[in-house]
């Protein structure tokens, strides 16, 4: 998801929504339901970074949130420029 201009507590509150919403949800399956789960990466991009740099970011937050085990938020509100 791409937010225009979030505040960092919109994102935090927006993502943990989100993190929320998915969580509670089930998928019906043929022998009954199954939670269903999500992890996700939340990164504010900033001016005069590369618009990709926000989305690597997060693609590599979503892999930390997988990496504590699942079913999480991870958060990064700066970006860090050299690594742009």
């Amino acid at each position: 998801m791409i937010l225009s201009n979030p505040t960092p507590d919109q994102l935090s509150t927006i993502a943990t929504r989100l993190w929320g919403l998915v969580r509670s949800s089930q998928v019906p399956i043929a022998d009954g339901h199954r939670r269903v789960t999500v992890s996700i990466g939340a990164v504010l991009a900033q001016d005069g970074l590369p618009p990709g740099a926000a989305i690597a970011r997060a693609d590599e937050l979503l892999y930390q949130s997988k990496a504590k085990g699942r079913d999480s938020v991870t958060y990064e509100f700066e970006l860090d420029r050299d690594a742009a």
